[in-house]
């Protein structure tokens, strides 16, 4: 029996150092990602911020008409969602947390050049800094363009409840299955089509990174369970894409006159609520239940 044990020990502990290596190697890939990407500055991403702040700002505005929620933006890269909410949020406090050191550097620079100053933003590991918030802490919660890189999402989404004040706000954006879908069609990866759809999370291909994605119904499934409600949820990106990514063939946002722009912006808002897992992204805004 003893030499089972310790058979079933080594076999753990060979699995947990496995695993360990697995997660590290995800920091790393997500890390050189945000360190090279600056969403902030790339041609398209100005455009899907103002997309998501479009429906973001008009819950906020709802339901704080004084300006002045407390908010934490979780994995908030340099600061493309955050800082905007801190300038409406003139009576409050906004907090970004991301674990990439040169998102955090920019970001505060961000902050400075706008001349924002109720925002504060800290480089650390979103599960790590949870865990150090005491319950009932902030009126809204964001976590946008994450939870497809992060395993724990799920633990963090759960965690995020309690720190929440009765009837506080979730702001989450998830990768949408049909948008990853074309996204192997497009590159002709046809084993990762078979995965994206079989499952909702894993490896394609020969990419060494861990990502998630989802439907519509996913995400209202998961936030239902967590005790979330009056649940809103939004394409974003319904008719267009970023350099590279299988709605750019359609129009790339960056190639358009201000004009066209606008247009675009105007159709996929349109679009946002009947035709939400054809986004690029789920955009969900939900409520804590009391």
């Amino acid at each position: 029996m003893s030499f089972v044990l310790r058979q079933t020990a080594a076999v753990l502990r060979k699995g947990a150092r496995v695993l360990e290596k697995c997660a590290d190697l995800q920091k790393k890939i997500v890390q050189k990602v945000m360190t090279n990407y600056d969403m902030m500055t790339s041609l398209d991403e100005p455009y899907y911020a103002q997309q998501y702040l479009y429906w973001i700002l008009a819950a906020c505005k709802e339901k704080y008409p004084k300006e002045n929620p407390r908010v934490l933006d979780l994995g908030c890269g340099q600061g493309r969602l955050a800082i905007p909410l801190a300038q409406w949020a003139t009576q409050g406090q906004v907090i970004g947390v991301d674990f990439t050191p040169a998102a955090i550097t920019c970001a505060k620079q961000y902050a400075v050049q706008k001349k924002v100053e109720n925002i504060n933003f800290y480089q650390s590991d979103i599960l790590e800094y949870i865990k150090s918030i005491p319950e009932n802490a902030f009126d809204i919660v964001m976590m946008t363009e994450v939870t497809f890189f992060m395993p724990e999402y799920k633990t963090v989404i759960q965690q995020l409840h309690n720190i929440l004040k009765p009837d506080g706000m979730f702001i989450g954006a998830f990768w949408s299955q049909y948008y990853r879908l074309l996204q192997c069609i497009k590159n002709r990866c046809w084993d990762g089509a078979k995965t994206i759809m079989d499952r909702k999370e894993g490896y394609w291909g020969d990419n060494p990174a861990w990502f998630s994605w989802d439907t519509a119904q996913g995400v209202f499934d998961m936030l239902r369970d967590f005790d979330f409600s009056n649940i809103k949820l939004r394409g974003i990106g319904i008719a267009s894409g970023i350099e590279g990514d299988s709605l750019s063939s359609i129009v790339q946002p960056s190639h358009l006159m201000k004009e066209e722009q606008e247009k675009l912006m105007k159709i996929e808002i349109s679009l946002a609520e009947k035709y939400v897992d054809c986004g690029r992204y789920i955009l969900a805004i939900a409520e804590k239940n009391t």
